[in-house]
Parts: C-alpha cells; structure tokens; sequence
C-alpha cells in the first residue's frame, strides 16, 4: 500500500513537474521590457522605436520602456544593448550606421554580427544627394567633374561618424575617385540648419528630410542613393545612372543580445511582423517614405554578416575614424 502511495505521489509531481516547466519556458516575456534607441529623441530612429514600441507592448502584455542612450555614432546605446542579459528582455534598435560606428573605434565596443541575435528587419530607406543652390553642379556629373578638378574643395556636411550620411560619401567618395572635405555634425537637424546656411556644400539626406527643402528650393537635389528611381522623386536620377551599381540603403531592425533563447526570438519577431504589418504603422512609416521591411531573423542576421565585412574594408580603405 504504501509502495503504491508513494508511485502515486510520484507521478503527482512529475506532472507538476512538467506544468511547472511548460509554464515557465512559456512565461515570456514575464516583466517589463526596455527597447534601447541608441540616439536622442525625436530623430528618425527614435521615432520608428516608439511607433514599433506602443503595439508591441500591447501584443506581448508587458510595458516597453523606451531607454534613449545618444551618442554620436549610436554606439554607446548599442554597446549597452550587447552587454544586457540573455533573456529577451532588453532589446536594442540597431542601424546600419552603427556597424561603421563600431568598425570605426580603434577597440570596438561591439560587434554586431557576434554579439547580437537579429530579431527582425524593421524597415529601410534611401537618401538624396543635394547641394546649396549656389553651387554651380546642376547634375551629378557636374558634380563629380568639380570635386575631381578641386580634391577636398567641396564640403559635405553628415549626421555625424558613421551616420548613413556619412556612409553614402565614402561610398561615392570610392566609387567616383573622388575627395571631400568631410563635416560631421550632431545629428540631421544641425546638418540641414548648416547646409541652409551655406555652411557646407552638400549633403546626403533622408528622403523625409530632403523633400520640404527641395520644394522651397532651399537646396537642389541631384540624386538618390537607391539602385533606381523612386516614386516620390520620378524626376531624380538614380547615382548608379552615373556610377553603375552603386546603392546605399539604410536601415533599422531589432535585436537582442548573443545568447537569447531561440524561442523568445521567434515569438519577438513574430509579434513584431505583426506590429509592422498593421495599416497604421505601414502608413506612419510611408508617410516619411520608410520602407517597412519585416526581415526573419536569419536573413537579418546574414545581411549584418555581410555589411560588416563590406564596410570593414571600407573603413580600412578610407581610414575612416571615430572622433
């Protein structure tokens, strides 16, 4: 009797066993999230954060709190997203723009394709070429005939070391054969401030912060970044028309940090595909021409992959420096 007791006992607790840990590996997210935005709010990057934030708390049933960590480059707020627990917890809203960052230090505080598990691609979008309207290139090859014919002549203004400005010259700077005075500054708000007063020459743009310049004809647009012509600027060529090949997108996605569970992974990519496939936010983003992604995680990872081997040795070829 008691040998049956105590098989009957036994086989109470291991089913507890299993409920206990079926509801654990499925108590997720169990606390508040934190979404780390590496730059200063009310930018571009801090906008998609928040605009992806408030219905992915909502689908997750935790609060997200959005923790901005500026820096220049973006690579404080990144390094802090690579150093924060395994657990799925603590996302980080990385860009493009922060591999450079990275691969710009001389002791890089992270690397992105090791450090960090891609969740999903939020979203890309292009830049525009523009110059003041007293310079005398009207097109690009003009452009590009005047910056060979005066190396380091013309000023090019960026959002900062490693910004997608900053990326979109070298790559011109590389591709055309051609040298620039470069000007970073504190993000693209100071950059437009500084181009309007004609402290700079020219400029790489986001398309939402290109667009009311142009139409005041504060500036004059010569091209766009992307391998063809866009909807929203038909009348713009695109650089590879002159440069064959040439394209620079930017981008934004999630991750969390090397290690996370994989199936905390999928359930955030799969409530985020969710979040970015709803009309609202599609509409948010297009109304800033941003194009919403929704990248898997594998696929993310392998862009990550190869953008950092490509712009490691885009670092090394112009030596291109944090500051």
């Amino acid at each position: 009797m008691n040998s049956l007791i105590r098989a009957a006992s036994a086989a109470v607790l291991l089913c507890l066993g299993f409920t206990s840990g079926g509801a654990s590996a499925q108590a997720f997210p169990s606390k508040r999230m934190t979404l780390i935005v590496p730059y200063a709010p009310g930018g571009i990057v801090d906008l998609i954060g928040r605009m992806v934030a408030v219905p992915l708390s909502e689908r997750l049933g935790q609060p997200i709190v959005v923790e901005n960590r500026p820096s220049v480059t973006g690579t404080v707020g990144v390094a802090v997203g690579a150093q924060a627990p395994a657990d799925g917890h603590t996302m980080t809203l990385i860009a493009n723009a922060n591999l450079i960052g990275a691969l710009s230090e001389a002791k890089p505080s992270y690397n992105m394709a090791t450090d960090f598990a891609p969740v999903i691609q939020l979203a890309e979008y292009y830049a525009v070429l523009v110059v003041k309207p007293s310079l005398p290139a009207k097109n690009l090859p003009e452009l590009i005939a005047a910056m060979k014919a005066k190396p380091g002549g013309i000023s090019v203004g960026s959002a900062g070391i490693g910004s997608s400005a900053h990326v979109g010259l070298a790559l011109l700077s590389q591709q055309a054969g051609v040298e620039a005075l470069h000007v970073p500054y504190k993000g693209e708000g100071p950059l437009i401030a500084a181009l309007l007063g004609g402290d700079v020459d020219m400029a790489f743009l986001t398309t939402a912060g290109a667009g009311p310049q142009m139409k005041s004809g504060k500036v004059r647009g010569l091209a766009v970044t992307s391998l063809k012509r866009i909807s929203e600027f038909p009348d713009l060529p695109a650089i590879s028309e002159t440069l064959p090949g040439f394209q620079h997108v930017a981008w934004l996605g999630l991750a969390v940090p090397a290690g996370t569970p994989r199936d905390r992974i999928e359930l955030l990519y799969k409530e985020a595909s969710v979040v970015l496939q709803s009309p609202e936010v599609r509409q948010k983003l297009a109304a800033r021409s941003i194009e919403a992604a929704g990248t898997p995680p594998d696929q993310f990872h392998q862009r990550i992959r190869g953008e950092s081997e490509m712009l490691g040795k885009l670092v090394k070829t112009l030596g291109i420096k944090s500051q």
